[in-house]
C-alpha cells in the first residue's frame, strides 16, 4: 500500500516540487505527466480531490502533491505540503494503485 508523507519537511517537498516541474519542461517528462494524469493513479488522485472540496473553504483549495515512481512503475512515496487542510482531507482519502505508468528510461519520475 502506498502512504503519504503527511511531515514532509519543507525543504524536502520544494525540492521535489522543484524537481518535477524541471523533468516536466523536458519532452520526456511531458509526456510522462500526460500518461500519468491518465493512468490508474488519476481517477483516485481526483475522487480525493472531489471528496474534500465539498467541505473546504473554496478559497483555499490549493496543494501540492509529488509523486516518486521508480523505474519498475511502483509508486514509492507521496509527499504533500504541510500544514494544508484540503491536503489532509487528499491525503486521507487517496486511494492509489500500487503501480502507475513506466517512467521512460532512465527518469526516475516526480510527478506534480
Amino acid at each position: 500500500m502506498v502512504t503519504v508523507a503527511f511531515a514532509a519537511e519543507q525543504a524536502e517537498i520544494q525540492s521535489k516540487i522543484e524537481e518535477a516541474q524541471k523533468k516536466f519542461s523536458t519532452t520526456a517528462g511531458h509526456d510522462y505527466v500526460e500518461k500519468f494524469a491518465t493512468s490508474a493513479a488519476a481517477k483516485p488522485l481526483i475522487d480525493a480531490m472531489h471528496e474534500c472540496d465539498k467541505a473546504a473553504n473554496p478559497l483555499n483549495l490549493s496543494h501540492d502533491v509529488v509523486f516518486i515512481v521508480a523505474a519498475d512503475s511502483s509508486i514509492e512515496r507521496v509527499l504533500q505540503s504541510p500544514s494544508n487542510p484540503f491536503g489532509d482531507c487528499i491525503a486521507e482519502n487517496l486511494r492509489l494503485p500500487q503501480k502507475v505508468s513506466k517512467p521512460p528510461g532512465e527518469f526516475r519520475g516526480c510527478v506534480r
